[in-house]
């Protein structure tokens, strides 16, 4: 079997109560929290982060790392400064892609 280089990141769900929601699986499965803010929150499994987020913030989405997406003339930045842009699958999945590497120091 051969493996892709390219990776998920993350995915992102929508949720009610972000203070409580993040506490719950902090405590539920032991990852760690990298980021929160007011919106959104980024956990830390082993193998995947989740994004959890308010109605509103994101769209229900999973990101894949393609450094290639800050030459996209329609890419953005997050206010890290990621660059990313969101697209949909054949089926209407919102597919998020980042590039991990141009955030802001």
């Amino acid at each position: 079997m051969r493996f892709s280089k390219v990776r998920l990141d993350h995915t992102a769900v929508i949720t009610k109560n972000l203070v409580r929601d993040l506490e719950w699986y902090t405590k539920k499965f032991s990852c760690s929290l990298i980021y929160q803010d007011e919106t959104w929150g980024l956990l830390d499994f082993d193998n995947i982060c989740l994004a959890l987020v308010t109605k509103g913030e994101h769209p229900n989405h999973f990101a894949i790392i393609d450094p290639t997406i800050k030459k996209d003339k329609r890419a953005k930045r997050h206010r890290d400064g990621i660059f990313f842009k969101y697209e949909n699958d054949p089926s209407g999945n919102v597919i998020e892609k980042i590039d991990r590497a141009s955030a802001l120091k």
